[in-house]
């Protein structure tokens, strides 16, 4: 099994930097679609935010998702809503 992952969050309203996790994947898997993976958490969280905040713009400041067939899935993205940081 490949190396657990974390996703990092900064919180600017509050200034609290914390790791969440962690999950058995980075991104989605192409043949096992799972809930425990990073990208599916920091989705959930934006449509959390955006249920509370619907004016907030989402700021991707950096979005790489790679969905390989043969190797899993790879999600390396930095985004930005109400002044949380994913």
């Amino acid at each position: 099994m490949a190396q657990k992952c974390y996703v990092k969050v900064y919180d600017g309203n509050t200034q609290n930097t914390y790791d969440v996790g962690p999950f058995d994947y980075s991104g989605n898997q192409v043949y096992i679609p799972t809930n425990n993976s990073a990208i599916n958490w920091i989705y959930k969280q934006i449509g959390i935010v955006k249920t509370q905040h619907p004016e907030a713009p989402l700021i991707k400041h950096k979005w790489s998702y790679i969905t390989d067939d043969f190797l899993d899935s790879e999600a390396h993205v930095k985004v930005e809503i109400n002044n949380i940081l994913f």
